[in-house]
């Protein structure tokens, strides 16, 4: 599942992208492929000028999947939300529009 939310933001466009995959599809790709098929998309008809990925700390295989899209960290925030009595912290990785890797 992939989810986009295009802001516009001082003449720029940011696409913040969502995604989960249920277990039985994890680690087989389907992630990346449809990741980069949503960017293709948005790059290619809202003229998207970067990406963004926000991710749990602990969700190793997102970070896995950011990295291997071409995103690059950028930012950590701590303490976003609790989860099971636990402080929760993000990854924020981007991606420039035209980078290598979209397609």
């Amino acid at each position: 599942v992939i989810e986009a939310t295009i802001e516009y933001i001082d003449r720029s466009v940011i696409a913040y992208l969502a995604y989960f995959s249920f277990a039985p599809n994890q680690r087989r790709g389907f992630a990346k492929e449809a990741a980069q098929a949503a960017m293709n998309y948005l790059e290619a008809n809202y003229a998207i000028d970067k990406f963004v990925l926000e991710m749990d700390t602990r969700n190793f295989a997102s970070v896995k999947l950011a990295e291997s899209l071409g995103f690059v960290w950028v930012d950590t925030v701590d303490n976003v939300c609790e989860i099971n009595g636990l402080q929760s912290h993000e990854f924020k990785f981007e991606k420039k529009s035209g980078d290598a890797n979209l397609r």
